[in-house]
């Protein structure tokens, strides 16, 4: 009998960025996770006119590759790090009016949206910071509107910092993330592993049902 793979405590530099450290790992990520932002934004598909929020943006590159493609005021991003919410405006004062987005600081278990707010939601290489998981899925549930949709994405390299595995860890991740959608009422779709040139990531969609 298999059992779950048990989670390790994130180092604080990466889930919560701070000071010139935390620039320094923000210029990492960005380019570590280019390959596995651009496969997640085209996966989630986000269309002219959806509100889409990210939660964990970090550096920032998938918040931008959102706002190109869900056109002005549809895109929103959390993050508990004030350095890279700063960083976030400082982008957004010098990017065209059609690519603004919503930044805010905050925990995805505790998100600062009404009900029913947001038409997708996207969360890449974050999840495993949320305290619990289920507490931040059961907001991201709250926020969509019925019909939404929501993507997990993960880089290998990230799960397996994150999980207490020896075996594949996109492999147990998902083996995790299919349960807790399931519980807080999201319905879980089949799993996807893209390859990146970092690596392999996993894309992991959901969907809020209509009722």
């Amino acid at each position: 009998m298999s059992t779950s793979p048990a989670l390790r405590a994130p180092p604080r530099s990466f889930a919560h960025p701070e000071g010139i450290p935390g620039r320094a790992v923000g210029a990492l990520l960005r380019r570590f996770n280019s390959g596995l932002n651009r496969a997640a934004v085209a996966r989630l598909d986000p269309r002219p006119g959806e509100r889409v929020l990210e939660i964990g943006f970090g550096p920032g590159h998938a918040l931008e590759l959102l706002s190109r493609r869900a056109g002005a005021s549809g895109v929103a991003g959390i993050d508990p790090s004030q350095l890279m919410v700063r960083a976030a405006e400082r982008r957004n004062r010098t990017r065209p009016p059609e690519e603004r987005v919503e930044v805010r600081r905050g925990r995805a278990e505790q998100l600062p949206w009404d009900p029913a707010t947001f038409s997708a939601v996207l969360t890449v290489n974050n999840l495993l910071f949320w305290e619990p998981p289920e507490a931040g899925l059961s907001e991201v549930r709250r926020v969509l509107k019925p019909g939404g949709r929501v993507l997990v994405a993960f880089h290998s390299t990230a799960a397996r910092r994150l999980l207490a595995t020896k075996g594949d860890p996109l492999d147990q991740l998902a083996t995790l993330l299919g349960p807790w959608l399931r519980r807080v009422g999201l319905e879980p779709g089949p799993p996807e592993k893209v390859p990146t040139w970092s690596g392999a990531g996993l894309l992991f969609p959901a969907t809020r049902s209509l009722a």
